[in-house]
C-alpha cells in the first residue's frame, strides 16, 4: 500500500504544529508492507490545494491521509465529512478570512471520507487511546484541504482513498502527548492495511 501522509505547518503563535510532527514520524517508523511519502502543508486557503494534490500527482498513492490539529479537541478525531465552504474570522498564513466563501463553485455539497472510519476509531479505542467519529471537520484550512482532495480525486478519476484525522494539541507525555498520537495513527494504518480494496 502506498500512502501519502499529510501535516500542516505552524500557524497562529505555535511554534511547532503536532500533525505534522506525527507524519514526519510515521514516514520513518511506519507498518510493514506501507511505503509512506509525508507532506507539509501550508495553513493557507487558496494554496493548500495545490501543494497537496502536487504529492499526490507525484507518488500516486493509494490513500492519503491528511492530519490536523484541532485546538480545542481533547480526543483524535476521524472526520466523516467535509462541506464546500470555507469560513473562518481566524487568519490563515497569509492574513486571509473567509465568510461563506464556496471552495469550489462546480462542486457538491460535500464529500464524505472514504477510508473506513468506524474501523480505525474502534481499533484506536481498543489499543486504549481516546477516539471519537467527528461529523463536521471545521471551515478552516483542514476542511478545505479534505474537501479539495475528495474533489480532484472525483475530477481525475482516480481509485484514490482519503480522509482527515484532527489530533488534539500535544500535552505533555500523556494521551495526547506526540508519542501516543503516533501511536494512534499507526494504528490507523495498519487498519487501513487491512481493508484494501
Amino acid at each position: 500500500m502506498k500512502l501519502l501522509i499529510t501535516g500542516f505547518e505552524p500557524f497562529g503563535s505555535e511554534n511547532a504544529n503536532p500533525s505534522w510532527e506525527v507524519a514526519k514520524r510515521i514516514a520513518l517508523v511506519h507498518p510493514d508492507g506501507v511505503e509512506v511519502y509525508a507532506r507539509r502543508l501550508p495553513v493557507v486557503f487558496n494554496r493548500v490545494g495545490d501543494v497537496l494534490w502536487e504529492a499526490v500527482e507525484r507518488f500516486a498513492p493509494d490513500v492519503v491521509l491528511m492530519l490536523g490539529v484541532a485546538t480545542k479537541r481533547s480526543v483524535i478525531s476521524y472526520e466523516r465529512v467535509a462541506i464546500n465552504i470555507d469560513e473562518s474570522s481566524k487568519m490563515d498564513n497569509e492574513g486571509k478570512t473567509y465568510a461563506g466563501t464556496p471552495i469550489r463553485r462546480d462542486g457538491p455539497a460535500a464529500y464524505f471520507s472514504t477510508l473506513p472510519i468506524k474501523e480505525m476509531r474502534d481499533a484506536t479505542l481498543s489499543a486504549g487511546l481516546a477516539a471519537e467519529i467527528s461529523n463536521s471537520a471545521g471551515t478552516y484550512v483542514c476542511n478545505h484541504a479534505m474537501y479539495e482532495c475528495l474533489y480532484r480525486i472525483e475530477q481525475s478519476g482516480l481509485a484514490t482513498r482519503a480522509g482527515f484525522v484532527h489530533v488534539p494539541p500535544v500535552n505533555g507525555n500523556g494521551e495526547t502527548g506526540i508519542d501516543k498520537l503516533t501511536e494512534a495513527i499507526y494504528i490507523a494504518i495498519e487498519t487501513l492495511k487491512k481493508h484494501e480494496v
